[in-house]
């Protein structure tokens, strides 16, 4: 990447406009990373929250500025990748292991319909996120999850980024967790309980 393309990009970045009151934002996700990791009663208030919360959308510009990122991330990842149906692993280890030994990490295809990005753009999301599974030795629990996606976090100071993230990995996990199955809905929830 030139660096007039490198300039480009953190200009994209840098630019992105909340969607929502910039009030919300005032709070460091990393508040909520605590909370979440210390009380199991947070949890099921950010679970209920996500239930009951009306879906946020971004606008076209967050939305490219987001899926761009992602992209420049994914870019980066360690090993190949491979998109396959069904789930290709049922623990962080088994996925590391094989990552390790084929240097490819396999990424499901299932249940691909996203809200914040394209398709194709959800994949490598996926695809990233596990990577951080994988290079943190972090597992598929609440806390396992929660350390992956602070990491993730920590990526950026984008508070919207923050916001999206914590929507699609940690109160999508928290819902699952309070219902035993993944909620029907999916959806973006940028607020949080306060």
């Amino acid at each position: 990447m030139t660096t007039i393309d490198q300039r480009q990009t953190n200009l994209l970045i840098m630019s992105s406009s909340l969607t929502a009151s910039q009030a919300q934002f005032q709070r460091s996700i990393f508040f909520d990373f605590q909370r979440a990791k210390s009380s199991a009663n947070y949890r099921k208030r950010l679970a209920i929250w996500y239930l009951e919360c009306k879906g946020h959308t971004l606008n076209r510009r967050d939305q490219k500025a987001f899926s761009e990122w992602v992209r420049l991330l994914y870019q980066k990842l360690p090993f190949l990748v491979e998109y396959v149906a069904g789930q290709p692993y049922k623990t962080a280890s088994e996925m590391t292991e094989d990552v390790r030994q084929t240097g490819v990490l396999k990424i499901s295809t299932d249940f691909n319909d996203p809200v914040v990005l394209t398709p194709e753009y959800n994949l490598f999301y996926r695809a990233i996120h596990d990577s951080h599974h994988i290079l943190g030795g972090w597992d598929f629990s609440w806390e396992g999850e929660l350390a992956a996606c602070q990491y993730f976090c920590s990526l950026t100071n984008n508070r919207l980024y923050h916001r999206i993230l914590f929507s699609e990995l940690i109160l999508q996990a928290a819902a699952y967790l309070y219902l035993g199955d993944f909620p029907q809905e999916q959806k973006l929830v940028l607020s949080l309980p306060y």
